[in-house]
């Protein structure tokens, strides 16, 4: 019995230093995840609660970036629309917010991300890459650091024709659940394991996809603390995610399958939506604030990856942004009435009422069957608050009462915003049907002496 113990020792001590290097040959590379719910509501306005959540993210935030943890690499992947809303809201939380943010970005690898949280499957492949370039024009501006060429896929969602299209926007590798090792491909393929805060090294090790691979996890209040226990760990080495993405192998052909689509309520709320916004882009001036602020409102409403069950909250910001927008509308209005010609030559004045709190871009048109307009019948012009008067020369080609048509559309012409009838009454004398008349009458006179003389001469 002694000597069974005796060999049971022996052995386990042979063994430790194997089963401590199978343990320690778990490598994996952490990427913090950090968004919040929208930072605005429907009409642009902040929301009431941005301030206490964007502390909360700055605290979190700060936690990270302390000596304890100054040596372990990290990866970082914030929403750009978050970024987006944050850089626009003025106040001390979230210029604190962006403080942290730029302190942790400088020490850390900064993940692409879509300027929407939209799972890229959801968008048109012909579409990747200006959600791509715009998300990431917004996080070199937000982090001030230049974001890398690693793709951080909302939802990890990502198939075939969106991984195509994100390598033809220049993304060398993406982070996917559909592989279990790093796969070299266009682009590279890098596994992931997605784990909450309170996950251990040891459940990490035990639900390994393979030797390296890539955590992600969300921030909070214990994100620091979850990491530097890793970072102590005799389980796991921490790497960088570039290093992870150096392991890529060639496995043969990977096939990365599709999410199921959104429902199609959703998707035709954001066709709507798309469409409106676009109009209001077409006739408010390019620095107007809430086009900006719309512009982020709509990105929420396409962030797919924030939305669960039906996408009720989806469709609710959708419908919410073409109410405003409809209502913005409806308050460019031209004004109806009647003016008099009393010479063949006048004015034609148009009245453009802007009840919006901002100038917009218009072009107003103007048509009738009976007036022409010898200095063009369309005029493409800026209308303050609270509206402007357009002139337009036009010369009547006849008497009496004819209509004009008043059409005011969005500077392009894209877009019909308002429509009016005027009423044009010309008194003045038609010179050249007066002159026949005249002339007529003249010769009737002569005909009519002539033959009268003719008469008297008679015998």
């Amino acid at each position: 019995m002694k000597r069974l113990a005796a060999f049971a020792l022996v052995a386990s001590i042979a063994l430790a230093p194997r089963a401590l290097a199978q343990q320690a040959s778990t490598e994996i590379a952490v990427v913090v995840r950090i968004s919040t719910p929208p930072l605005l509501q429907p009409d642009g306005s902040p929301a009431p609660d941005r301030d206490r959540r964007l502390q909360a993210l700055a605290s979190a935030i700060d936690a990270l970036d302390v000596p304890a943890l100054g040596a372990v690499p990290l990866a970082i992947a914030p929403s750009a629309v978050m970024c987006d809303e944050a850089m626009r809201l003025r106040g001390n939380a979230p210029k604190r917010f962006l403080r942290s943010l730029r302190r942790l970005a400088s020490r850390s690898t900064v993940l692409v991300t879509p300027f929407a949280n939209v799972r890229l499957p959801d968008v048109a492949t012909d579409a990747v890459d200006s959600e791509l370039r715009s998300g990431r024009t917004t996080l070199d501006r937000c982090t001030g650091t230049p974001t890398s060429a690693i793709l951080y896929p909302p939802a990890l969602a990502i198939d075939d024709p969106s991984a195509a299209a994100a390598s033809n926007a220049g993304v060398d590798a993406v982070l996917t659940t559909g592989v279990a090792v790093p796969v070299r491909n266009s682009p590279n393929l890098l596994p992931v394991l997605n784990m909450s805060p309170g996950a251990t090294a040891a459940t990490i090790v035990a639900k390994r996809p393979s030797r390296t691979f890539v955590i992600t996890t969300d921030l909070g209040a214990t994100t620091a603390r979850y990491i530097g226990g890793l970072a102590t760990s005799t389980e796991v080495v921490l790497r960088t995610i570039g290093a992870i993405d150096a392991d890529s192998t060639n496995v043969g052909k990977i096939s990365l399958s599709s999410p199921a689509p959104p429902p199609v309520t959703y998707r035709r709320a954001l066709l709507h939506a798309d469409e409106a916004f676009a109009r209001f882009s077409a006739f408010t001036l390019p620095d107007n604030p809430l086009a900006a602020a719309y512009r982020d409102v709509l990105a929420r409403a396409r962030s797919s990856a924030d939305l669960t069950n039906d996408f009720v909250a989806g469709r609710h910001l959708a419908n919410g942004l073409i109410v405003r927008i409809d209502e913005a509308q409806r308050r460019i209005t031209v004004g109806a009435g009647s003016i008099t010609f009393t010479s063949r030559r006048g004015s034609v004045p148009v009245t453009v009422n802007d009840g919006d709190p901002y100038p917009v871009r218009l072009r107003v048109d103007v048509e009738s069957p009976k007036l022409d307009f010898p200095n063009g019948d369309s005029r493409v012009v800026t209308v303050d608050p609270p509206g402007n008067t357009i002139t337009f020369a036009a010369v009547a080609r006849s008497t009496g009462s004819f209509p004009v048509i008043v059409s005011v559309r969005a500077a392009d012409g894209s877009a019909l915003i308002a429509r009016t009838d005027l009423t044009v009454r010309s008194t003045a004398a038609n010179l050249p049907a007066l002159a026949v008349t005249i002339g007529g009458f003249v010769l009737l006179i002569v005909f009519y002496l002539r033959r009268r003389r003719r008469k008297r001469e008679a015998p």
